[in-house]
């Protein structure tokens, strides 16, 4: 396990020290407690992962300790250890929530095995957490399939949609950069905000400037008013830039303003404004090498591509192609 801390909860000092030790030499981070209210106290500060509590205590009884730890967090792994086991007190322990039983007096090779098997326990739960949130961000964004290449991605999805970091895709026509960018930030702290895509290459290059940042009253013939841009539409949320590739270098500068210092200028102003926008771009094209062309700035590619995502196509996950099928039929 990534996390390896036990609390061990008994009124017994000696069996608390002689657990502790032979734990921590086996890699484990303990907390000891000889009274139980002390535990639970700690217990949401500490978090541990697994917690070995005696049955019968003064302060309070294993039973009760046991409620109210499943009751903070009803996935914690809990072994019972006492000396006074019956068919009804472990059967009610069980009911009550305990993964486990160890028996006093107990060897530490059945401290080990009953470790092994919370571990197991652990492990599977965790990766029954991984899975549903795969399938819930697959079938909320309509994303089919299970390829290693696509779960690869998603599994990128997941760590970066909470951060709050630029993001550049790479990827074919079709293969899905717009779905991956609106999952990121329907994922993120951003999620009850804008999100606004723009496709740069669809958009006339004397009208780019002016839809993004927006103009003033006067600021060019026809502007009789003053229009808001995208990126101030777009405050407190996230801006997908598809095909940045065929910014002009007018525009790439600006755009690079708009990452370093969060503000831009409106057509016809002379104030800046400030904006706090996520950028999430998207390209289908090779942006280094671009770069070497001379066609692309070289600053606005690295602060573009802070976390790159390679969005395979589908020639290269075959596996796929039947999950597809039986989605468009």
């Amino acid at each position: 396990m990534r996390d390896k801390k036990i609390f061990i909860i008994d009124d017994d000092k000696g069996i608390c020290l002689s657990l502790s030790k032979f734990l921590e030499t086996e890699g484990y981070e303990t907390y000891t407690y000889q009274d139980p209210r002390e535990a639970l106290q700690d217990f949401p500060v500490r978090n541990p992962q697994i917690v070995l509590l005696d049955l019968k205590m003064p302060h309070m009884d294993g039973l009760t300790v046991l409620e109210k730890l499943k009751a903070q967090d009803k996935n914690i792994y809990v072994v019972m250890m006492t000396a006074y086991a019956t068919l009804e007190s472990t059967i009610e322990a069980l009911r009550r929530g305990a993964n486990d039983y160890l028996l006093k007096p107990f060897k530490l090779s059945d401290v080990t095995l009953a470790l092994e098997r919370a571990e197991k326990v652990i492990n599977l739960e965790r990766e029954n957490i991984k899975l549903k949130e795969e399938l819930k961000i697959l079938k909320e964004y309509e994303i089919v399939g299970e390829s290693p290449q696509l779960k690869e991605v998603l599994d990128i999805v997941k760590r970066v949609s909470s951060l709050d970091v630029t993001v550049i895709i790479y990827g074919e026509s079709g293969t899905g950069k717009e779905l991956i960018a609106r999952t990121i930030h329907f994922n993120s702290p951003r999620k009850n905000r804008p999100f606004i895509p723009v496709n740069i290459a669809a958009l006339p290059e004397e009208l780019v400037e002016s839809e993004l940042f927006g103009y003033k009253k006067g600021a060019f013939t026809g502007a009789t008013t003053d229009k808001v841009g995208i990126f101030k539409a777009c405050d407190g949320g996230t801006i997908f830039l598809d095909e940045v590739a065929e910014a002009s270098p007018r525009l790439q500068a600006k755009l690079l303003r708009v990452i370093e210092y969060k503000k831009f200028t409106p057509l016809g102003s002379t104030r800046e404004e400030e904006v706090d926008v996520r950028i999430i771009a998207a390209t289908n094209k090779n942006l280094f090498e671009l770069v070497k062309e001379g066609k692309f700035r070289e600053d606005l590619y690295y602060r573009l591509n802070v976390v790159p995502i390679y969005l395979p196509p589908l020639r290269e996950r075959v596996e796929d192609i039947p999950l597809l099928v039986n989605y468009f039929i």
